[in-house]
This record gives structure tokens, sequence and C-alpha cells, in this order.
């Protein structure tokens, strides 16, 4: 047992020390120093040199505030042990701003910026605005979801009502075709049997031409609400093209403003037009599988309908699209 323990204070007399002397030059090796303290934190080795806690070794040996100890250990915990060659010489605050980014978004910031010699303001400034807009493209993306949902709800819906309308139609019709042929049964009987007018017969005829009546108005009544469900689908699946092509127009009307602003700045940053021309391709990506999604279940549903007014809307809300492109 005390073997285990002077191996384990060993371990960590050895590990401050270590996390001193790099401290004393953090310019050379300042992720070591994050290293150490994530190890010195996750182990709670500071407990081997009689602190309770991390915030009572780091305060009592290193000097460093809670926050101070926080931002190294999240360097450490998000740059990992692949640490781009390039942060070498950042400095904590640099560092700590970059782990913040997803790894994507740190990536493109280290190959567009020289880390080294950007100050700490326009860093800050320059994540934050990564961070807006990937917030926005998020916030889209979601409300596109969202729309192409509601779309298929939409056309689900109007799917079932036809449904419905076209089993009770063809029901009704195949009531009316039984009674119009125990009808001609009836009246196709011989001469003789005719001339006795048997009154029960006579009552089953009547009876009979009075259900076809009320089935012959029962089906009228289902044809004509078939005609408005299905004038109704119409208009639903209109509606849903209708939308998206003013969400498209709107989208293409925003990335030409934003194409006018990147050829603003082109003689200015440079460098920056990188950064934004990369995320207008994921944009764009995020908008094309949305749009797909969205036209491809009304595109199946105007194939299956046959209906040639829908396929005409569709064509035309896609000619709008590859006119609008072609601009």
């Amino acid at each position: 047992m005390n073997e285990l323990i002077n191996t384990e204070y060993e371990r960590a007399y050895t590990l401050h020390r270590r996390i001193v002397i790099n401290a004393q030059s953090a310019q050379e090796s300042l992720f070591e120093v994050c290293k150490g303290l994530k190890e010195m934190h996750d182990n709670k080795l500071y407990k081997e040199l009689g602190y309770e806690n991390m915030k009572d070794y780091s305060e009592a040996e290193l000097g460093m505030t809670r926050q101070q100890v926080h931002k190294y250990i999240s360097v450490a915990e998000m740059l990992g042990e692949n640490v781009n060659s390039s942060l070498q010489n950042a400095g904590i605050t640099k560092l700590y701003l970059l782990s913040t980014l997803a790894e994507a978004d740190r990536e493109e910031v280290i190959e567009t910026t020289d880390i080294e010699t950007v100050s700490n303001s326009e860093l800050k400034e320059k994540i934050k605005q990564f961070k807006v807009k990937a917030e926005v493209a998020e916030q889209e993306a979601e409300k596109a979801r969202q729309d192409a949902e509601q779309a298929k709800r939409q056309e689900s819906k109007a799917l079932g009502q036809l449904s419905v309308a076209k089993t009770d139609s063809e029901f009704l019709s195949k009531k009316v075709q039984e009674l119009q042929a125990e009808i001609k049964e009836l009246e196709a009987r011989p001469v003789e049997v005719a001339v006795e007018k048997d009154p029960e017969t006579e009552k089953k005829l009547a009876k009979k031409e009075e259900d076809l009546k009320k089935l012959k108005e029962k089906l009228k009544k289902a044809q004509d609400e078939l005609v408005k469900e299905k004038a109704s689908a119409a208009d639903a699946v209109q509606t849903a093209l209708d939308k998206q092509a003013a969400d498209y127009k709107a989208e293409t009307d925003k990335l030409s403003q934003e194409k006018a602003e990147l050829e603003r700045q082109l003689a200015v940053k440079p460098k920056e037009i990188r950064v934004t021309v990369d995320e207008d391709k994921i944009t764009f990506k995020i908008k094309l599988s949305t749009a797909y999604e969205a036209l491809m279940p009304a595109a199946q549903f105007a194939a299956q309908s046959g209906n040639e007014e829908f396929k005409a809307k569709l064509l035309s809300l896609l000619d709008a699209a590859r006119k609008v492109v072609e601009k």
C-alpha cells in the first residue's frame, strides 16, 4: 500500500514539476501545459500533493484562477493530440478561441488566417462571424425541413380524401348496376306473368325503382364530392408548389446579394473570400437537398394521378427555376 502511495505521489510531484517548467516557457510549450493540466484534473493527482480540488492546487502552486485553468483544459480537450504546427506559438487566448469552433470551421480559419500575427480581437470577431453564419444556416435548414414536412402532410391528407371519395363512388356505382340488373330482369319476365299483375311483384319493382332513384342521387352527390376533393387536392399541391417557388426565389435573391457583396469585398479582403465561397457551397448543398425532398413527392403524386394540369404546373415551376439559374 505504501509503495502504491509513494508511486502515485512521485507521479503527481513529477507532473507538477513538469507543469511548472512548461509554464515558465509558455510560448515554446504552451500545449504541453494544457495537456498536463488536463491529466492532473482528470486523474485527480492534485490530491497526492495535498489539495482537495483542482482550484486549490492551481491557485496555490501555479497562481492561476479557475477560469484560466478551464481555458487550458478546454484547449487540450477540443484540439486533441494533433495540433497544427502553425498554432505552437499562438498563445492561450487564441487557442481557446479556436477550441470553441467546430473542427471543420476551425481548420478553415487556420488555413485562411495567419494565427500568429492576427490580433485577439480580430480572431474573436472572425470566429463570431463563423458562429453566426452557422446558426443562420442551421435555422434555414430547419425551416426548410419543416416546410417539406408540412407539404408532405398536406399531400398525404389530399390523397386520403381522394381515396375515400373514390371508394364511395365505386361502391355506389356497383349498387346502381345491381339494381338496374334486377329491374331489367323483372321487366323481362314473360307477358303472361306481367298480365297477372302480381301485387307482391309490383310492390318489389316499385321498391327497387325507388331504391335505384335514391342510389342515383347518392352517386351524383358522391361524384360531386369527388370533383370537389380533386380540386381541393390540386389547390393544396399548387399552394405547396407556389410556396416552394417563392422560397426558392427568396433564396436566389439572397444569394445574388451575397454574391454582389463578395465582389465588392474582393479587392479589399481577398483572403476572406474563400471562407464565404466554401460556406455558400455548403448552404447550396443543404438547399438543393431540401428542394429535392420537397419536389420529388409532388412529382410522384403528379405522375401517379395522371392529371395533366398537375404535371404542367410542376414543369412550369421547374422551367421558372431554370430561367432564374440561367440569368
